[in-house]
């Protein structure tokens, strides 16, 4: 596909060598549609430290499905913020939206996204219901006091603020310049956002879970945490 990318979809995929290929084989499925949005150009970029099986080797088997591909590796040590940013910064001057490996958002929310960002929002989050019985009550809970104290911080009403789909405009991209190796990078990312004004719009989709997530419940929790009490001071501003 000839011409810059309008927008580029980047995979964090740190050993997904069991999810990642069904997820290309659709993906590229639904960028042929001819119910896609239009847009000139989609770059697709599959993200992360090197891994020890065979992710690479399935991302790589797959890239003659797309006609505008990358394979792109972050470097070590491996960390789901060290790979959103590594994508953050491959494609700064475009749209960004960021999905996960396994597939557990329908594809035609990305038309739902870049149609968001294109109508004003900056940032576009997509929300889960995450106080369905099927969602895991360690992961309930985590996300519920995560998600209350980023709206203290923010002053948003969020609902859902460890989503992993989300898309940005361009503006937005260039601007922030958050902090954090692992799932605390997004989270720092929205609180600093939202402080410069940005605007922050939330999609439903559906709430699915699968295979367990690369998300740890104590470890990941406690950097999110830590990084919204380095932003404590915004929750008693006037």
């Amino acid at each position: 596909m000839a011409g810059k990318p309008d927008l580029t979809i980047v995979i964090p995929a740190l050993h997904e060598e069991k999810r990642l290929g069904n997820t290309l084989d659709k993906l590229a499925a639904f960028l042929r549609s001819k119910n896609t949005f239009k847009i000139k150009a989609v770059e697709v970029l599959v993200v992360a430290a090197d891994t020890a099986d065979r992710t690479w080797q399935i991302a790589e088997n797959k890239s003659s499905k797309f006609a505008d591909f990358k394979l792109l590796k972050s470097g070590a040590p491996a960390g789901k913020g060290r790979d959103v940013q590594f994508g953050m910064q491959r494609a700064r001057g475009r749209y960004v939206l960021f999905m996960d490996a396994d597939l557990a958002t329908p594809l035609h929310h990305i038309a739902e996204f870049y149609r968001a960002c294109q109508a004003g929002a900056d940032i576009v989050i997509g929300t889960r219901e995450i106080g369905l019985p099927s969602v895991p009550p360690h992961r309930r809970i985590a996300n519920f006091v995560s998600t209350a104290a980023t709206r203290a911080v923010t002053r948003l009403r969020l609902t859902d603020s460890q989503s992993g789909f989300r898309a940005f405009r361009p503006e937005v991209v260039a601007a922030i310049e958050a902090q954090g190796d692992r799932y605390e990078y997004e989270t720092d990312f929205i609180v600093r956002a939202s402080h410069r004004g940005y605007r922050i719009a939330e999609v439903s989709v559906p709430t699915i879970y699968g295979p367990p997530s690369h998300f740890r419940e104590l470890v990941d929790s406690w950097r999110v945490a830590r990084v919204l009490w380095s932003h404590r001071a915004s929750a008693f501003r006037s």
